[in-house]
């Protein structure tokens, strides 16, 4: 699952650049919500499934006493635009109910920033920042699991299977729950905290306000990490890794566990200096229940 390499010497870089042609993906802030929805079709249930979900998420990225005070506006004004708002959906279930209509039960990857955008129009203040999702709690069990797992090999020793077991522990719900994004093998263990991708000597982070927290998991592509650690230059290369962040530093450095590191399978504490990423991207994401 993980593919690393570690460079001392600053001289190694372009071979390095030719030898690893990094992603065209472009992050973007969503939130990934179930919906519910019931038509007189299958396509009148989707809409209804759709609508749902879109008025989950202002129930996110607004407090609740204004999402209580405007629901009917959000129904009225920002759920029948819910086409624009989603950018994917997955159909869970679909079935006939009792009255011969369609039930259909749909997970939706909702475009966080269009949303707050469609309330904007509708003349309701989002008071509270879209910084992440909210902590589901389980952050402080994926932390346990892999802190007491310190030294030891989970599973096979792949990188992803310590996230695996640690969300399973913690009874979150598993990756295959969610759609590879943005591309094949880029897993996906909750709900997006933000993107941060390194491309033409540019870095760009999407939210820019979001932070990490303990128990989010850290998914890469092709980043490449380029600095100074103790007055010596270091490159380091995380081609597809996923780590567990345990604690955020002030300067918005990432500790992390994880394993199948430079060839060892047990599980260990590094430093992700977020700051120094010159390629690729990572994705931070937050585990969400079952």
């Amino acid at each position: 699952m993980s593919t690393l390499h570690r460079f001392v010497a600053a001289g190694l870089l372009p071979a390095l650049l030719v030898a690893f042609v990094f992603g065209d993906s472009t992050p973007s802030p969503t939130l990934t919500v179930r919906g519910a929805g019931v038509g007189a079709d299958k396509d009148a249930a989707l809409r209804d499934a759709l609508g749902d979900a879109v008025l989950v998420v202002a129930g996110v990225v607004l407090d609740e006493p204004t999402f209580k005070k405007n629901k009917a506006t959000i129904v009225k004004n920002v759920v029948p635009k819910a086409a624009d708002l989603v950018k994917s959906h997955e159909i869970l279930k679909s079935e006939k109910t009792d009255d011969g209509k369609v039930s259909v039960r749909v997970r939706a990857t909702v475009d966080r920033a269009a949303v707050i955008a469609k309330l904007a129009e509708a003349g309701v203040a989002v008071s509270k920042p879209a910084e992440g999702p909210e902590d589901s709690g389980l952050g402080e069990k994926v932390v346990k699991f892999c802190k007491d797992k310190s030294g030891q090999q989970v599973g096979d020793g792949e990188c992803g299977t310590l996230a695996q077991e640690a969300l399973a522990a913690a009874g979150a719900a598993p990756v295959n729950t969610f759609k590879e994004n943005p591309g094949a093998g880029d897993f996906v263990w909750g709900e997006l905290v933000f993107a941060l991708e390194a491309k033409d000597g540019k870095r760009k982070r999407e939210p820019a306000g979001a932070k990490a927290i303990p128990g989010d998991v850290v998914q890469y592509r092709d980043a490449l990490f380029r600095g100074s650690q103790g007055g010596r230059p270091y490159i380091f290369l995380a081609a597809h890794h996923t780590a567990i962040v345990i604690e955020v530093k002030k300067n918005g450095d990432l500790v992390v566990l994880e394993q199948n590191m430079n060839g060892k399978k047990e599980v260990s504490q590094a430093t992700v200096r977020v700051n120094d990423l010159a390629g690729g991207w990572l994705r931070v994401y937050r585990p969400v229940p079952k």
